[in-house]
């Protein structure tokens, strides 16, 4: 092999455009998540194999479209509510659509719709409160994760939306702070963005209230024996929820 051909940047392979799949409602879900998943091992292989940086900027437009395969996804379990797979399709979606509660036809606001509608009480719902714990703009997320927590019995899935709730409220706490002395023309950009209720409801808070509650939900974390052993997936690893709120606190 020549020195030329063996400095030649590595072929261009654009991740392949998601396409319903057949089979049944747990067939096309299953697929269409394992499609993403060998799309996103196929576009990481690419970036290793780049001998440069500026050939990895060029493969950045190919990484596969999450709310593409979203779309179909929240399609498949539109169609078919009471299958069990339409919640691991409704999982999928709030954990790696792109977040956008304010628009209602996002796949993540329909499957958001879906998930407080008809699995408030699920055992597994835990996930979802965990993609919640972040949204700050969300003026749905703190009802929904008072719901879980008064409404499942399920102590594993209390202790995670109690976890997230006080990271949620926690978080909007500062952002009640920042917008109650922020400049009018700052507060036009998050208005444009988020939606002036949302951004009302925030500079219409009352901060301390907001640690207050979080601070409680912690300590009620640490110190109830009932969730002495909830765990939630928290950066890839299974992790106590106790622990976390002990951190926190």
């Amino acid at each position: 092999m020549t020195a030329c051909a063996a400095r030649q940047p590595p072929e261009i392979k654009p991740a392949p455009k998601p396409t319903l799949p057949p089979g049944n409602p747990a067939e096309q879900i299953k697929t269409l998540i394992s499609q993403y998943d060998q799309a996103s091992e196929a576009f990481r292989r690419q970036i290793e194999a780049a001998r440069s940086n500026a050939d990895q900027l060029k493969l950045y437009g190919l990484i596969p479209d999450r709310d593409e395969y979203a779309r179909l996804l929240i399609g498949i379990a539109e169609k078919n509510p009471k299958d069990r797979a339409a919640f691991e399709a409704l999982i999928w979606v709030v954990r790696n659509s792109s977040r956008t509660p304010d628009q209602p036809e996002s796949p993540f606001a329909r499957a958001q719709a879906m998930l407080a509608r008809d699995h408030v009480t699920d055992p597994e719902i835990g996930l979802f409160c965990m993609a919640l714990r972040s949204q700050a703009f969300d003026r749905a997320a703190p009802g929904i994760l008072r719901q879980v927590l008064d409404k499942n019995p399920h102590k594993q899935a209390q202790a995670t939306a109690a976890f997230a709730l006080a990271k949620l409220l926690r978080m909007r706490a500062d952002w009640v702070a920042f917008f109650k002395k922020d400049e009018a023309k700052q507060r036009a950009a998050f208005e444009k963005a988020y939606g002036k209720e949302a951004i009302a409801e925030l500079q219409h808070g009352d901060p301390e209230a907001l640690r207050k509650e979080s601070e409680m939900l912690l300590e009620r974390l640490v110190t109830d024996k009932d969730y002495k052993n909830a765990e939630t997936l928290y950066r890839e690893k299974k992790v106590k929820l106790s622990e976390l709120a002990d951190r926190e606190l």
